[in-house]
């Protein structure tokens, strides 16, 4: 089983666990969307308790378009990315023991050589060969790619309403839109 959770804010996404959770089990997978921050896997395990195999983040490199009220088009359908990993370290934290016991059981997770839950989802996705997966094992590198997806839709998000056009390609056609983006973005990986 796999269970894949999502939330708006962590308070919601907290509150999103407690309502699924009563659907795991202790050979269940529970992927975490980081569309919106690292570290969350904390949050689902305080949750899950022991009734879940595992925790890790998913995010998915893949951008869509309201195109009017309840019409939605993929705007990059010829390739999408998903990542798969870990956000954090337990030698960072002080409730080492249940991070420590996550960390290993997504390393075994992550093992493409056997049959996990995970694999198995890995090659659902693939079937349709623009989908490509790329699982990380190691919890920084995760982390890091889930922030280099972040902050670029941060700054758009954040232009967009300054400069009152929502369409990111018109927003970004103005050449001095483009280059305050260019520049947020730099001074925010910076």
């Amino acid at each position: 089983d796999v269970i894949i959770i999502s939330g708006i804010s962590i308070g919601q996404f907290a509150e999103n666990c407690k309502a699924v959770s009563r659907f795991a089990n202790p050979q269940t997978t529970v992927l975490v969307n980081a569309s919106f921050g690292c570290e969350l896997e904390e949050v689902a395990l305080n949750v899950f308790d022991k009734n879940c195999k595992c925790v890790m983040s998913i995010a998915c490199d893949i951008e869509c378009r309201q195109l009017s009220l309840g019409s939605y088009a993929l705007v990059n359908d010829n390739n999408c990315k998903v990542y798969l990993g870990l956000t954090y370290t337990s030698q960072n934290d002080s409730d080492k023991a249940l991070l420590s016991k996550n960390e290993a059981s997504v390393r075994e997770e992550l093992d493409l050589q056997t049959e996990t839950n995970t694999n198995k989802l890995i090659k659902q996705l693939t079937v349709t060969k623009w989908v490509k997966v790329q699982p990380y094992k190691n919890p920084q590198e995760m982390a890091v790619k889930i922030w280099e997806m972040i902050i670029p839709k941060i700054s758009l998000n954040i232009l967009s309403v300054i400069y009152e056009q929502f369409d990111y390609d018109t927003l970004l056609k103005n050449k001095s839109n483009e280059i305050v983006f260019r520049d947020l973005v730099k001074e925010l990986f910076d």
